[in-house]
């Protein structure tokens, strides 16, 4: 790793140089148990976005026919963020659980396991085989990158295992964009501190896209414990240090050919305060270092849109845990190397004519080696996939999709998986849609072989689940206004057998396949914008709500129960508006109660957490200038994602932004 991190340093370098409310108590309460894808874009001198037709730049993307939320359309959210984990949580309903300010952040999709959603970097799988899941405080909020959830099946051509869904980010590509330099600097409380610098060229040929961050804070926030009037208690041993570097390089060969090369590197290093707040002069520390690069190759072969692609990965990613009392830190690496070669037909027309079917045809091959300080040796995993999808559509009004995927790990067959969907137009602006599929995902490395609690006999996680979806767009447009609504509305289910944890046995915890899940549930989602005498308003109002319960278990007696850290009801809302070069954004975050263990015993209370933006911009000849400013928890709220990890008050943050066009 050291070497691979001077090389993709100077590689770097070399490249930049070319191109110059309700409760709020804190604490656990104890209660009676409870019964498409985007085409390149040429960016001429005006700075006005047109597609061009010569190519089409394709990612690795999910299934158009299965629900799929773009989570890149806040800016002054995404500007501000300190990692991907806080954009998530005040841009969205979903749950994310946090362990604290600086803590390790994973994500819960309908009712799902951390374990159940994935994350992708332009088109490779960086979630950690061995551990299972991934940690989104680890990722940056990238203005260069677009940010995707799929659900459940999906992600289907993404990979297996994304039984909640899966997490995409995207390098945003342009050609034909003038040379642009961004620096933003920001302040805040508690310490926090951000630095980013990007700069990037294209010509109709080639372009390159070189960026940097670093982000660090204190956490050294006051907090009460319940029964306590006054925030006297001051957090300490928080502090967290995060660096990123990313490299991009495209070469458009011809009008048919067209090659990428992507590098990032990241490292964090933390200290993690002892779980009970008695002892929070104690901490451990973790450190985590991350290289990723991917290579991809399309090619198209017909003007009809036929064309192959080719992507390539490489992960290397080393973590270390140091125990405050112990002698040598706890060591878990891997590294992986994946590939994928897609076909595609898009536009495929039925010999009797008015039927039109697409298609696409993925071989994927993965190989993962994790090394751990509680391996007794290295293990590893050889995984091979093929899948296959096809939609048709008999007309203006119907369209179905089936999609199948078939994988070998090491010398067994994973189960078969798949999913049929169907999408009815209702009238042009209306549709219902229906999913129904099939998911599995493999036990994680950790939870086979490691020492001690490994279980190497873990059988593969199984899901089926089903969906039944509407929505509804519309538009009014006069000489005053312009109006723009949308209206989303989904029923889910899903039923989960052979559900991995680890749970206490003969005196060790143990990984076990001991539960049958059924999660069911209902989101809502809506978006207005309008535009009244010029003046641009927004707003977007989500909402969902889940029962997760466990209905068998071969070695718990809490039947019935509702899973941990899976609140029942939660929604998330913004306004914005903008008025010259003003701009402004208000919104709220509401999560219900959840339960902290299997027997419904304990709980963390609702809590409602509100947020302020504003923004100010102005320009002076090829420099723009942008002040952002932001205040966080505007109630001055006391809560808790995780017991014993509290959250900061209300606090502030303070970003300036300049960036420069040539030309």
């Amino acid at each position: 790793m050291p070497a691979m991190k001077r090389y993709l340093i100077l590689f770097t370098l070399f490249s930049a140089s070319l191109w110059a409310q309700p409760d709020t108590g804190v604490v656990v309460r104890k209660v009676e148990p409870i019964v498409s894808p985007e085409p390149i874009r040429i960016l001429p001198p005006s700075h006005r976005l047109i597609s061009i037709d010569v190519f089409a730049y394709h990612v690795l993307s999910a299934h158009s026919l299965h629900k799929q939320v773009n989570l890149s359309k806040d800016t002054l959210n995404r500007d501000l963020a300190f990692n991907l984990s806080e954009r998530l949580r005040q841009s969205s309903a979903l749950f994310v659980k946090a362990y604290g300010a600086n803590g390790i952040a994973t994500l819960n999709v309908r009712g799902t396991g951390a374990g159940h959603t994935k994350m992708y970097w332009n088109g490779i799988d960086i979630s950690p085989p061995g551990l299972g899941l991934m940690d989104l405080s680890l990722m940056d909020s990238d203005p260069n990158e677009t940010f995707s959830l799929s659900y459940g099946a999906g992600a289907l051509p993404l990979s297996s295992g994304n039984i909640g869904g899966g997490l995409s980010l995207h390098s945003k590509l342009y050609f034909r964009q003038p040379l642009q330099t961004s620096v933003q600097l920001g302040v805040g409380s508690f310490g926090r501190e951000q630095y980013r610098f990007s700069t990037k060229y294209s010509n109709h040929a080639w372009g390159t896209q070189t960026s940097f961050s670093y982000a660090g804070a204190e956490n050294d926030f006051r907090f009460r414990l319940p029964g306590e009037e006054r925030r006297d208690r001051r957090m300490s041993n928080s502090d967290i240090a995060q660096m990123h570097l990313k490299q991009n390089l495209f070469w458009r060969v011809n009008k048919t050919n067209f090659l990428g090369l992507k590098a990032w590197y990241n490292s964090t290093d933390r200290l993690l305060p002892k779980i009970s707040i008695a002892s929070a002069a104690q901490a451990d520390r973790m450190e985590d270092e991350n290289l990723y690069l991917s290579a991809d190759w399309q090619r198209s072969l017909s003007p009809k849109g036929d064309r192959i692609q080719w992507i390539a990965g490489y992960v290397n990613s080393s973590n270390r845990f140091f125990f405050q009392d112990g002698p040598v830190p706890n060591r878990n690496d891997y590294q992986s190397l994946q590939s994928s070669f897609k076909y595609v037909f898009p536009n495929l027309r039925y010999p009797t004519g008015g039927t039109k079917l697409k298609s696409e045809v993925m071989l994927q091959n993965r190989y993962d080696l994790v090394s751990s300080g509680a391996f007794s040796a290295e293990q590893s995993r050889l995984t091979n996939a093929l899948y296959a999808n096809v939609q048709y559509s008999s007309s203006s009004a119907l369209e179905w999709g089936l999609q199948m995927r078939a994988e070998r790990f090491d010398q067994d067959l994973a189960p078969l998986t798949g999913s049929l969907s169907a999408k009815y137009s209702l009238r042009p602006e209306q549709f219902l849609h229906i999913n129904l599929s099939r998911n599995y995902r493999l036990p994680g490395l950790n939870d086979l072989y490691w020492n001690p609690g490994g279980n190497p006999d873990l059988l593969p996680e199984q899901a089926n689940s089903a969906e039944l979806g509407y929505s509804h767009t519309w538009a009014k447009d006069d000489q005053i206004t312009r109006e723009e609504y949308k209206i989303e509305a989904s029923l889910f289910a899903m039923d989960i057998n052979n559900w991995i944890q680890w749970a206490p046995r003969n005196g060790i915890w143990e990984a076990q396949n001991f539960k049958r899940v059924v999660n069911a549930g209902a989101e809502l989602a809506a978006e207005a914008s309008l535009k009244i005498y010029g003046i641009p308003l927004s707003g977007r109002f989500s909402y969902q709500y889940i029962r997760s319960r466990n209905l068998e278990s071969e070695v718990i007696d809490h039947i019935d129960n509702d899973l941990p850290f899976n609140p029942a009801h939660s929604f998330n809302y913004q306004i914005k508006g903008s008025y010259k070069r003003w701009g402004i954004s208000y919104q709220g975050n509401f999560s219900d109660r959840y339960f902290l263990d299997d027997a419904n015993l304990y709980y963390l209370p609702s809590y409602f957490i509100q947020d302020l933006r504003l923004s100010y911009k102005t320009k002076w000849l090829n420099n723009h200038f942008k002040v952002m400013m932001g205040l966080g928890n505007l109630a001055n709220r006391d809560y808790q994602i995780i017991a014993w990890r509290p959250e900061p008050g209300i606090n502030y943050q303070i970003a300036l932004q300049w960036q420069w066009f040539k030309g």
